[in-house]
C-alpha cells in the first residue's frame, strides 16, 4: 500500500514538473518605470488564463523609458517590447530592425492638455505661453513641433518647459510657470483620477493614428514565431473580455496593481478607476477579434510623413516598413463567448 502511495505521488511529481517545464518563458519589456493602467490587458491575460491557454509564462519587465524598451527587445533581452513608435525610427539610423506587430491604441499617445477653467480655447492661444513637458528630451516632441508649426506659432526647445508628471504637472499649472502640458494618455489617465479636469488637443492630422505596440526584432520573429503568435492571441482575448466586462477589469487592475486603488475600495474609487482604464477608449466594445490591434496603413502613412517632416525619421520608411498585420492573420479564429465568459477570480 505505502509503495502504491509513494509511485502515485512520484507519478503526480512528475506530470507537474512536466507541465511546468511546457510552459516557454517570454518577456514582455514596458516602455515605463512602474506597473500601470497601460497594461491591463497583459494583467487581464495572465489573470485570466489566457497566456496559460497558450503554455506561455509571461514575465513583465519595467524600463526607464520607450528608448530603453525598444533597445532591450532589439538586443534580445526580451522577447517583446511595449513602446511607442517614435525609438524605432531614430534607432533604424544605428540598424535596429524589427517591426511593430500590433497596436494598443487607435490614438497618438502624445497630445496637448489644458485646465478646463483656462480661456485657452486652441492650440493658436499658446503664442507667448509655456508648454509643460516630462523633461527636455520627452518622447512626442515631433507631434508638438507639428502642432505649433500648424498653428503658426514658435516649436524651438523655448517654448518648453520641464515640469516632470503628477503633483509637479499640477503645481505648474497652478502656479503659472506654464499654461498647458503636453505629456501622454497615461499621464493625463492618472491625473484625472485624482480629480484634474482638462480640455485636450489633438493633432488635426494624425491625432487619432496609433503609435505604441509590440515591438518584435527580426531576430526574436525568427527564432520564436510560434510564440509571438500565442502570446498576441492571449492579448486579443483580453482585450475582447476587457471591452465585455470592464467593472471586472477594474478588480483585475487593482489586484495587479495595488497603489492604484488609494486604500479601502469604494464606489468613487471604483469610478475613477473606470474612467482611468476607459481614458480615449482603448479597448472599444465594438471592435471585433479580427479587429484588435491592426494597422490602418492609410492612416500611418500620414504618420509617418509628419514625423519625417519633423526630423522624427531620417529614412524614407513607409508604414509597411514599420508595422505589419502579419502575426495577428496567423492567430487563428476566436471563441469569443468562451472567452468573455471566463470568470475572474479576485485575490481577495
Amino acid at each position: 500500500m505505502g509503495g502504491r502511495l509513494v509511485a502515485v505521488l512520484t507519478a503526480m511529481a512528475v506530470m507537474w514538473t512536466s507541465s511546468a517545464n511546457a510552459m516557454e518563458k517570454y518577456v514582455v519589456q514596458n516602455a515605463a518605470p512602474v506597473p500601470g493602467a497601460p497594461f491591463l490587458d497583459v494583467y487581464a491575460a495572465q489573470r485570466l488564463g489566457f497566456f496559460s491557454d497558450e503554455a506561455l509564462q509571461v514575465e513583465m519587465r519595467h524600463s526607464a523609458n520607450a528608448s530603453q524598451a525598444l533597445q532591450l527587445a532589439a538586443s534580445g533581452a526580451a522577447d517583446v517590447a511595449r513602446t511607442t513608435f517614435e525609438p524605432y525610427l531614430a534607432g533604424y539610423e544605428q540598424g535596429v530592425r524589427g517591426k511593430f506587430y500590433m497596436q494598443n491604441y487607435a490614438h497618438n499617445i502624445f497630445f496637448f492638455a489644458v485646465p478646463k477653467a483656462s480661456n485657452i480655447e486652441k492650440v493658436e492661444d499658446l503664442r507667448n505661453k509655456k508648454i509643460g513637458v516630462v523633461d527636455i528630451g520627452a518622447g512626442g516632441k515631433e507631434i508638438a513641433r507639428s502642432m505649433l508649426k500648424l498653428a503658426g506659432l514658435p516649436y524651438d526647445n523655448s517654448v518648453f518647459l520641464p515640469v516632470g508628471t503628477g503633483p509637479s504637472a499640477l503645481q505648474a499649472l497652478a502656479n503659472g510657470s506654464v499654461s498647458a502640458l503636453f505629456l501622454w494618455d497615461s499621464a493625463y489617465s492618472a491625473l484625472e483620477r485624482q480629480g484634474a479636469e482638462f480640455r485636450y488637443y489633438h493633432h488635426p492630422v494624425v491625432g487619432f493614428v496609433g503609435n505604441a505596440g509590440f515591438f518584435i526584432s527580426d531576430s526574436s520573429l525568427k527564432n520564436r514565431r510560434e510564440a509571438h503568435i500565442r502570446f498576441l492571441r492571449a492579448i486579443v482575448r483580453a482585450r475582447l473580455w476587457i471591452s465585455q466586462r470592464p467593472d471586472e477589469a477594474v478588480q483585475i487592475y487593482w489586484d495587479a496593481v495595488p497603489n492604484s486603488r488609494f486604500g479601502k475600495a469604494t464606489e468613487q474609487q471604483r469610478a475613477n478607476s473606470l474612467k482611468e482604464i476607459g481614458f480615449m477608449n482603448p479597448y472599444p466594445p465594438g471592435l471585433s477579434a479580427r479587429d484588435q490591434g491592426r494597422f490602418d496603413f492609410e492612416a500611418l502613412e500620414k504618420y509617418m510623413r509628419v514625423m519625417k517632416e519633423e526630423g522624427g525619421s531620417k529614412q524614407n520608411l513607409g508604414g509597411k516598413d514599420v508595422c505589419s498585420n502579419e502575426l495577428l492573420d496567423q492567430i487563428g479564429a476566436i471563441d469569443i463567448e468562451k472567452t468573455v465568459n471566463v470568470q475572474y477570480k479576485p485575490s481577495n
